[in-house]
């Protein structure tokens, strides 16, 4: 064991707790400095452990010395929730804190410490003040690189000293920082002991290679400035609610001389900003893309279909086409709720958003997953994954799915009787359609009681590659869940159902919640899924039981093996007792007396007789009946919401057992 090299002792200590790797220390001289140098490396300090470093810090400093004798190995120091619920007998104060003396004691321990994070703690400020103070800088924090920004709430103070302490901080450290988060809301820092142009500033910070800066105060700075004044960035993200400015682009991207401006060491670029220009968009095309290995934009202050129209869509495609090569890209348009359209197009809204779906992909090969909500009906988004995942985001509107008033002088009229449609983008322009689509998720604020079904019946329609159907109703917490359970054999999995190759044939488990399937859902079921095996019909705890009457004719699925019911489905509101009855297809009948709550079910067989009698007779309440028809190889396990599972096969009633 002593002979284990080095590199697999670490993978080791990686995959276990730290009570394990301290115990792999006990095990051998060898073992004992790797093994210890992992268990230091990360340090986590809350209020319990800050109180017994400050009873150690005040120890003889040659006995303190033999305490803190690994603090070399730590390259992480977090300190979080420094406040203790009950006040301590010998305190006034329920926050628990170190003192400055303490505090650069405490540092000068961990002289190899490369990320300090303050995030968590309330006295993050007063920390850093330390920090800022201390004239022994050689002896504190020399090889430090990040100073995770304090949380605002937690340390109590105001967003505009919060950042100027940090940024100071920074600052002070800026021959060794490697991640700077920078707000800048003035052209000048003014914080004591630092003054100066905070771009300017930025000259200073040598070794800085990842950059966050946040922009609300200069309408002309560019993301080039940024690169000039770090040249050795790798990943930059730039926020800002300024426009880049098109005169000072296209002077840049004009000029031969200008351009050695643009860093190519960039691998990782996000921007959020009001909107891509058309000299900004070739400058991300041709100076950045190809470059790049992580490319996310948001565009916040315009919609996707205007953005296209201003732009053109032949530009546009040609633009995220450009993404496609990157390895990670995304791009999104989250312009606000309150937002209108500004500008009209001669082609559908759906059209345009599927042929910049194309512009997208990257080969034949691509598995797509689509996500329609109706909650951010202006936020469209497109992300690429290095593993050829491509996913989109469609925030629906009502006229994405209703068709036009019948009524025009009935403005008002119940969204109720409206019909429902979604529309199909035109293929003479698109290229590509729902056809595309493997994973189709729908979450839904619209209650209209035909919406699941039409959703349903547009994906199985028109995605005859669909791999997964999620429908979910927020309000009413109803769902349909279609998706494909591996077959397995000796505990090997023999299908992969994410395969690029499954299609909705593939697709063996329809699973329900607080949705009894009408006839009509049953028939898209039987029509487009021929190799469905398992049907799960559930009742959220929350949820009344629908009031419709429960019946199912399951004949025509000739592979399904199993259903599964919650009996609260077909219960009444006010009674824990239900009827269910299975005719199989050779004409046999029979009849099952349901009882249970959350804790047990129970279910005995009865007659029809004794049914009849007991639904009729109103003294009892009312008491409601499930009707079933299946062929004769289905077993039935029923459940009353988080009750045990009971079975039934073949007429025999098996003992609960947990569910699964």
């Amino acid at each position: 064991m002593s002979e284990l090299p080095s590199e697999i002792l670490n993978i080791v200590y990686k995959h276990s707790s730290n009570k394990d790797v301290l115990q792999c220390a006990l095990t051998c001289k060898k073992w004992k400095e790797s093994a210890l140098t992992h268990y230091y490396n990360s340090l986590s300090i809350n209020a319990n452990r800050i109180f017994q470093t400050k009873k150690l810090l005040q120890l003889d400093p040659s006995e303190r010395d033999r305490y803190f004798q690994y603090g070399t190995f730590a390259k992480n120091l977090v300190v979080h929730k420094d406040y203790m619920r009950k006040r301590p007998f010998d305190s006034k104060s329920t926050v628990v804190d170190y003192t400055e003396e303490e505090w650069i004691w405490l540092l000068e321990y961990l002289p190899n410490i490369q990320v300090l994070d303050l995030s968590g703690s309330l006295n993050a400020i007063k920390y850093m003040k330390y920090i800022l103070s201390c004239t022994d800088s050689d002896k504190i924090l020399p090889q430090i690189k990040v100073f995770i920004k304090p949380d605002r709430q937690r340390t109590l103070a105001d967003t505009l000293h919060c950042d100027d302490m940090h940024f100071a901080v920074c600052y002070k450290y800026r021959a060794t920082i490697t991640t700077l988060e920078v707000n800048f809301n003035s052209e000048s820092f003014n914080s004591v002991p630092i003054h100066g142009d905070v771009v300017t500033m930025l000259y200073h910070f040598n070794s800085l290679t990842h950059l966050t800066f946040n922009n609300s105060f200069d309408d002309q700075l560019t993301t080039f400035d940024i690169m000039e004044a770090c040249p050795y960035l790798v990943s930059l993200n730039y926020q800002s609610g300024h426009c880049f400015p098109e005169p000072i682009v296209k002077n840049i991207l004009g000029s031969a001389m200008n351009r050695k401006r643009l860093n190519h060491n960039l691998k990782e670029l996000y921007l959020t900003v009001p909107t891509i220009s058309t000299h900004y968009a070739d400058y991300l095309k041709d100076f950045v893309a190809p470059y790049l290995d992580v490319l996310k934009l948001e565009i916040c202050d315009t919609d996707v279909f205007d953005w296209v129209e201003r732009f053109g869509l032949y530009n546009a495609v040609g633009f995220l086409g450009s993404l496609s090569k990157v390895k990670t890209a995304s791009i999104g348009w989250t312009p606000g709720m309150i937002y209108n359209r500004q500008t009209t197009s001669t082609k559908s809204e759906p059209t345009i958003f599927f042929t910049l779906l194309n512009a997208m992909t990257r080969n034949k090969k691509m598995h797509y997953q689509a996500t329609y909500t109706d909650y951010q009906s202006t936020h469209k988004s497109f992300s690429l994954t290095p593993y050829d995942y491509l996913y989109f985001n469609y925030g629906l509107k009502k006229s994405d799915y209703y068709l036009p008033l019948t009524n025009q002088n009935f403005e008002q009229e119940d969204s109720l009787t409206r019909r429902l449609r979604f529309a199909i983008p035109n293929r003479s322009t698109s290229i590509i359609g729902p056809e595309v689509i493997h994973h189709f998720n729908v979450s839904m604020n619209d209650t209209h009681p035909n919406l699941p079904l039409e959703i349903l019946r547009y994906a199985l329609v028109n995605c005859p590659n669909l791999q997964r159907f999620w429908y979910n109703s927020i309000n009413d917490d109803n769902d349909i869940l279609l998706y494909v359970n591996p077959k397995k054999g000796n505990d090997i999995v023999k299908s992969i159902p994410n395969s690029i190759n499954a299609t909705k044939a593939q697709i063996n488990v329809i699973k329900t919640n607080s949705i009894v399937p009408s006839k009509e859902m049953m028939c898209l079921f039987h029509q487009y899924l021929p190799a469905v095996e398992k049907l799960i019909c559930l009742l959220d705890g929350l949820t009344l039981p629908p009031a419709e009457m429960f019946e199912m004719d399951l004949t025509a699925f000739m592979y399904l093996k199993s259903v599964r019911l919650d009996v609260q489905l077909f219960g009444a509101d006010d009674q824990n007792t239900a009827f269910l009855v299975i005719q199989f297809s050779d004409k046999d009948w029979e009849y099952y007396h349901l009882w249970g709550d959350d804790m047990d079910l129970t279910v005995t067989k009865t007659t029809l007789a004794q049914m009849t009698d007991r639904i009729s007779n109103k003294e009892y309440g009312d008491v409601r009946k499930a009707v079933i028809q299946c062929r004769k190889q289905v077993i039935f396990e029923l459940s009353y919401g988080y009750s045990m599972v009971t079975e039934i096969h073949n007429g025999i009633i098996f003992n609960s057992r947990l569910r699964r």
